[in-house]
């Protein structure tokens, strides 16, 4: 049966190969891959599923300070980005697992809370069974000069 393990080096071929099986030529390179997880520099938290050796599902979150609230308070948060599930393994909660331990793990770490911008087959699973806040309903799209972003209002 499938297993979720953390993210280790021997895992990155196969982390980009299902990105890349599932995005075609909008899957992230490698350099992209490096500057989200390993180049983050509060950190990141990654992890896959493998079954029988090979890697079905993975999921990231990368972590950033940000500014919260009023006063502007600098907290540590974290972005779900890059996740997929092999095709034939769909269906299994394998995505909903991956995030529940990032979630955890973010606590852990005292991150203030997760944010992400699902895509419409995650949308469903982020506002039902993770029981996460749409904040919004349109894809937003920024251009960061810095990595950080400011949000008045939420604590």
């Amino acid at each position: 049966s499938p297993s979720v393990v953390d993210y280790a080096p021997r895992h990155r071929q196969g982390y980009l190969e299902l990105l890349r099986e599932t995005w075609g030529d909008r899957a992230i390179s490698a350099e992209e891959f490096d500057w989200w997880f390993d180049e983050a520099p509060e950190g990141s938290v990654r992890s896959v599923v493998v079954h029988e050796g090979e890697v079905v599902a993975v999921a990231g979150h990368s972590l950033a300070r940000i500014a919260v609230g009023p006063a502007a308070d600098e907290r540590l948060a974290q972005f779900s980005v890059h996740a997929v599930t092999a095709p034939s393994f769909r269906g299994r909660g394998l995505f909903r697992a991956l995030e529940a331990r990032h979630e955890e793990e973010g606590v852990s770490r005292s991150s203030t809370g997760a944010l992400a911008f699902a895509s419409g087959p995650t949308r469903p699973l982020f506002l039902g069974p993770l029981d996460w806040t749409q904040i919004d309903r349109r894809r937003v799209w920024v251009r960061p000069l810095r990595f950080w972003c400011i949000f008045r209002g939420y604590a």
